[in-house]
Parts: C-alpha cells; sequence; structure tokens
C-alpha cells in the first residue's frame, strides 16, 4: 500500500460512496485521482471494489452507471485481475488442482475443466 493507510482509504471509500450516490463525475474523478497519486492503481481498484459493493444492494442500476461511464479502463482491468486471483484462489480452496482442474490462458481467462468436479459446490 502506498501512503494511504487503513483509515484514510476507509475515509475515501466513504467518500466515493458519497460521491457516486450523488452521481458526481467531477468529484468522483478527483478522488480517484487523488487515490492514484497517494498510492496505485491496485489500491484504486482494491477501492472501487469495496465502494461497488457498498452500493450495489442500494442500487444496482447505480454500480451499473459507474462501471460504464466512472471507471477508467485500466482501472477497470485491475478490477479484472483481482477478481480472478480471488476466484484461482476460491477454486483451489474447493478442491481444484491447477494444472490439472485449471488453468489461465494467455488473456488471463480461467478456465475450468469439469470432468469429476463440481464448480460452485462446497466440497
Amino acid at each position: 500500500m502506498g501512503n494511504l493507510n487503513s483509515w484514510t482509504l476507509e475515509q475515501e471509500i466513504a467518500k466515493l460512496t458519497m460521491a457516486i450516490r450523488a452521481r458526481n463525475t467531477e468529484i468522483c474523478q478527483d478522488l480517484m485521482t487523488y487515490i492514484r497519486i497517494q498510492s496505485s492503481s491496485t489500491e484504486l481498484a482494491g477501492v472501487m471494489l469495496i465502494t461497488l459493493e457498498r452500493l450495489i444492494s442500494f442500487d444496482p442500476e447505480l454500480v451499473s452507471w459507474a462501471v460504464a461511464d466512472l471507471v477508467p479502463a485500466d482501472v477497470m482491468q485491475e478490477i479484472r485481475d483481482l477478481a480472478s486471483v480471488a476466484l484461482y484462489r476460491q477454486f483451489i480452496q474447493r478442491g481444484f488442482t491447477p494444472g490439472v482442474d485449471l488453468s489461465v490462458d494467455a488473456r488471463g481467462k480461467i478456465l475450468v475443466k469439469r470432468e469429476g468436479k463440481a464448480i460452485g459446490s462446497h466440497g
């Protein structure tokens, strides 16, 4: 993590959540720029993920707007990368074996061999 501690990150998440709820693009852009300057694109992606997760139960359409109109392409790619790693770990925790049951292609897409494994089962 860059110069932002967990308390500051929580404050930035709260600010970004409020700015998105208000659909204030200018404030959202300023907050995202600040987070990126103070830390990294990966940190910004994490902040966006938490912010969007908090908003989804409040207003799913608002999350769609934010993803389509607000999140920069490089941050969206970071979000995809973070989600891919988390998903890959979930598969391993559920008994899938890397190289046997699952792999990753050149574009980072997770490939799952379904034979003998139930995707979504709890082991």
